[in-house]
């Protein structure tokens, strides 16, 4: 029996593992058809995603189109209605024509057209938008094209209306766009107004605050510089009841 019991373990054992290499090998040649295959697709996908990326970090990295869209929004002008700039004084004196004031890079040192770009308003553009370039001052003796130049007014008045029109309606769009993306397409000028919330009062409290410690060290030395003086007369007096005695 014990021969018998060894000889069936034996072969249980064997069957087994007989059967046990057959289900690994049909696994295994499964897998190796569908090891190719699989292979290339995520291998695709792969080269998708990196591709993907990539063009993104192309049009995000500098030069990239929303680069050039914020250096743009940065160059936009900030929104004026009326100024307090008088044009016939100062360095706006030097400023004839209506070309100058468009484009005072082209005429004057970048101080002065900083100072000129700065006063840019509604009621600048209105103003100049009344006065004739060179050209237009040459035709007006002709007597036939005092009417175009009168319409031609009109027109540049009609054209800097629509303009500041369409410039709000821009400006109100990019506050709105930037909200979801924490003031990314916010104007330059508004951003900084955001981020300078509080910086005024701080400063201001700050001067203050200076302000009142330079007066208690003020009072210090006043109160010291009596003392002192205080001493100086009483030791001057003891010395002279010493010297009368």
């Amino acid at each position: 029996k014990r021969a018998l019991d060894i000889i069936f373990g034996v072969v249980a054992i064997v069957i087994l593992l007989n059967v046990v290499i057959a289900i690994v090998g049909d696994a295994w040649e499964r897998a190796t058809a569908k090891a190719s295959s699989l292979y290339f697709t995520f291998r695709v996908g792969y080269l998708l995603e990196a591709r993907m990326f990539g063009l993104l970090q192309k049009k995000v990295k500098r030069n990239g189109y929303l680069f050039r869209l914020t250096d743009l929004i940065d160059k936009m002008a900030d929104i004026r209605l009326i100024d307090k700039v008088i044009w016939e004084e100062g360095n706006y004196a030097s400023v004839q024509t209506r070309n100058q004031y468009t484009h005072p890079e082209l005429y004057f040192i970048p101080d002065i057209a900083k100072e000129i770009k700065k006063a840019h308003s509604l009621e600048a553009h209105l103003y100049w938008a009344q006065h004739e370039d060179d050209n237009e001052n040459d035709s007006e003796n002709d007597n036939e094209k005092e009417k175009f130049v009168a319409l031609a007014k009109v027109g540049r008045v009609l054209f800097v209306l629509g303009r500041f029109i369409s410039h709000v309606i821009l400006y109100i769009f990019l506050l709105a766009l930037g909200l979801p993306f924490c003031g990314w397409f916010w104007p330059v000028s508004f951003r900084r107004g955001v981020l300078s919330l509080g910086v005024g009062n701080m400063k201001t409290q700050s001067d203050n605050q200076k302000a009142e410690d330079s007066k208690t060290e003020g009072g210090n030395t006043s109160n010291e510089a009596c003392e002192e003086n205080s001493s100086e007369k009483g030791s001057v007096e003891s010395k002279e009841l010493e010297v009368d005695k």
